[in-house]
């Protein structure tokens, strides 16, 4: 081949080999650049926000940057994800999903689009940051502080990776630890039966918060489920540390799955646990840190909440933020206070007596004090620390058996808002033949997620993963047979109205016709003496 085609031919093969050449050493370079490791002084391109003092004479929170920069307020808990625990140039950190100050750099998520967005190195802590503030120990602890306990920058706190880094060091818990418990402690797991409803859903993919003494991480029984949370009582962290143990027992009876076939102690298996510590030691935590807590719980999007005994609802500032909670479709699930306390019903929020293991509440409840009863004594769950597990007692660990169990509804449902979980959840509950109007039922998991919302707003089959479908709703299927007669009807009615147009038509072409009922046009012909 010679002349210009050839010419043509050869230019044509010498680019293609320098396109492949340069390409070849392009995916070199970089996989050499992801192979080697990253010296301490490179910093990655992230896309960041710095806060201002104030957004529209407003302050800003993590709730209207998320609206602002990702279209969606209720992705506040991606960019607290992002930024807990990060020294920021003041010294502080993120605790506060409504308390930001101004001058933070706040990384966004990727897909984060508007005007004040920088893309490049994020700006380093400033390099003298604030000493650490020590609390009064005569006062009441404000947020994110308890007696005794500074809160700022801790020295050797760096930014958390997660388990095993400074802010999750467990080596000062001494949580209680039960390593035998006794083989009957599982009857409150036999008497709720989740079970029965593993085959039609075990709570994957939904978010519970867990507001406690928080939760250890490395329980095999959680495994990557466990999410990350935030540490109220250090200022930082992830929640990832217990050492009081509750707040572990917590999330196994929500979500403890061992994976090998054994006792299950969790009504949600594959639910993602979110934990938020708020004491370390003793049950008693300070309405602020309480109302901070909760504020963190639902910017994570946590879309259940389970309060710890450490959480007094009955103050109004915290009932307030538990009020917030449910105005953003958010379930908050509280243990019901024993003695003559009361917390005032609302939509959305589930009030939990306990049980004994004889089914008798633990307390003398007040009438129209408590929503829904489940085991509270003698419980088993997994603990803090190893491969032990934990025995508990308390009307909180009821509250862990409703908070489960709202996780199947809410997977199940995914369509129900937190007021018709809750309902559900009470409506649904097993009660007594000779229970009379207005008794409190006893949680029951499998009715909760099998049967039609009771309201009927939200009417609906559920089919077991067996193939064996639920009973349906009649009145929806005579819709659907009435809607199919219409039709065939109005087919019909069609076919002849087209029958009867077709055959007028053909009346009035052989009225027209000059030839019309004549035998033969040859023999018309002949007649008439035409050629």
């Amino acid at each position: 081949m010679t002349g210009p085609l050839a010419r043509v031919a050869l230019t044509g093969l010498a680019a293609l080999t320098a396109v492949t050449a340069a390409s070849t050493l392009a995916v070199t370079e970089f996989r050499a650049a992801q192979a080697a490791p990253a010296g301490p002084e490179v910093e990655p391109y992230v896309l960041y926000y710095t806060v201002q003092a104030s957004y529209q004479g407003k302050p800003e929170t993590l709730w209207t940057i998320a609206a602002r920069f990702l279209g969606d307020a209720e992705r506040a808990g991606e960019i607290l994800e992002l930024n807990t625990g990060r020294r920021q140039p003041d010294g502080g950190r993120l605790t506060d999903p409504g308390r930001l100050n101004g001058g933070w750099h706040l990384v966004l998520p990727w897909d984060a689009i508007g005007t004040g967005l920088r893309h490049g190195v994020l700006p380093s802590a400033a390099a003298t940051p604030s000493p650490p503030k020590a609390a009064n120990p005569g006062s009441a602890p404000g947020r994110g502080e308890t007696p005794g306990v500074p809160v700022g920058p801790q020295p050797g706190a760096g930014r958390p990776t997660g388990s095993g880094s400074p802010v999750s060091d467990r080596s000062h818990c001494r949580p209680t630890i039960v390593a035998a418990p006794p083989d009957n402690s599982t009857w409150g797991q036999r008497l709720v039966a989740p079970e029965r409803v593993w085959r039609t859903t075990t709570g994957a993919g939904v978010r519970v918060a867990v507001i406690d003494s928080g939760v250890a991480a490395g329980r095999p029984e959680l495994g990557d489920r466990l999410g990350r949370g935030a540490d109220i009582v250090s200022g930082n962290g992830l929640g990832d540390t217990d050492c009081v143990g509750s707040g572990t027992a917590l999330a196994g009876i929500v979500a403890a799955d061992d994976g090998a076939g054994g006792a299950q102690v969790g009504v949600a298996p594959k639910a993602v646990i979110i934990p938020v510590r708020l004491v370390d030691r003793g049950v008693a935590a300070s309405p602020p840190a309480a109302v901070t807590a909760i504020q963190v719980a639902v910017a994570t999007g946590a879309k259940v909440i389970l309060l710890g005994a450490s959480v007094d609802v009955t103050d109004r500032t915290v009932r307030s933020a538990v009020d917030e909670a449910i105005g953003r479709d958010v379930l908050v699930v509280a243990p019901a206070p024993a003695g003559k306390s009361t917390v005032a019903p609302a939509e959305g929020l589930v009030r939990v007596g306990g049980l004994r293991r004889d089914q008798r509440p633990t307390s003398d409840y007040p009438v129209g004090s408590v929503d829904l009863l489940a085991p509270a004594t003698e419980v088993r769950s997994i603990g803090a620390v190893g491969t032990g597990s934990y025995v508990a007692t308390g009307t909180e660990y009821a509250a862990a058996f409703v908070a489960g169990a709202a996780a199947l509804v809410r997977s199940a449902h995914p369509g129900f808002s937190a007021g018709q979980i809750g309902r559900q959840l009470i409506s649904t509950a097993a009660r007594g033949a000779d229970a009379g109007q207005g008794s409190v039922g006893r949680l029951d998991p499998y009715a909760a997620v099998i049967r039609p919302l009771v309201d009927g707003e939200l009417p609906g089959t559920v089919v077991e993963r067996s193939g064996r479908s639920q009973p349906v709703s009649w009145p929806a299927v005579l819709a659907v047979l009435a809607a199919i007669g219409t039709l065939l009807a109005a087919g019909w009615l069609w076919g002849r109205y087209r029958t009867a147009r077709t055959r007028r038509r053909l009346a009035v072409e052989q009225a027209d016709d000059p030839f019309a009922g004549r035998p033969d046009d040859a023999d018309h012909l002949v007649r008439s003496g035409q050629p």
